[in-house]
């Protein structure tokens, strides 16, 4: 199991495997008396990490969406990153595999749609200027705001109101009330439960024994 957690952190120094080390390192945390027969089975994941919109975004908001999660530096050493995330979330937020490993958190917490709903607010806010915001903007409050959304997120009637009187003409900020919200949030409720999971725990073990 020793020799497989190091292997967990290989993959994780390679951004592109984050996702895969992620769930390889689940398994090694919740089947310790279990032993692993081969890594390919070892590697499969129950369900992909990336969410799958109720509707196809524009071609537009895809690249912004890719460009929000991988504008931090691939990842050179799990050791000092895992530990930069612990001292704020803003950091946590700027790393790609980090998102990734509370992206997993919030799963095992059923409140995952908090982040996929932060990181496509930065994604429509960061589209270009000339670009059509009207149908990126609807997908959004069809899929987080709207009430019975299948990822309905926890804001106020208010901001949820405020959302839908914009969507005939709406700008960069049309989310930026209910992002504020989630991310407050995330920062005081999720985060320090993750800084204290299993997970974040198995991950800092996981670097000190390479």
């Amino acid at each position: 199991m020793t020799k497989l957690k190091a292997l967990v952190y290989t993959l994780l120094c390679q951004s592109e495997l984050s996702a895969v080390a992620v769930h390889l390192l689940l398994q090694c945390n919740r089947v310790q008396t279990k032993p692993v027969s081969s890594l390919e089975n070892a590697l499969q994941p129950a369900e992909p990490l990336s969410h799958a919109p109720t509707q196809g975004p524009s071609a537009e908001f895809t690249a912004a969406r890719k460009a929000t999660t991988a504008a931090a530096p691939p990842m050179t050493w799990l050791r000092s990153t895992s530990w930069v995330w612990s001292e704020s979330f803003d950091q946590l937020l700027q790393c790609k595999t980090g998102l990734l490993v509370f992206e997993e958190f919030l799963r095992s917490e059923y409140s995952e749609e908090n982040l996929l709903f932060y990181l496509d607010c930065e994604a429509f806010r960061n589209l270009p200027p000339e670009s059509d915001r009207t149908a990126p903007a609807r997908r959004i409050y069809r899929e987080y705001v709207a009430s019975g959304a299948p990822r309905q997120i926890n804001i106020d009637c208010v901001i949820q109101a405020e959302i839908r009187s914009s969507l005939s003409d709406p700008g960069p900020e049309c989310f930026s009330s209910a992002q504020r919200t989630v991310h407050a949030l995330m920062e005081n409720d999720s985060y320090p439960r993750f800084l204290k999971s299993p997970l974040y725990q198995a991950l800092q073990e996981t670097a000190a024994c390479t």
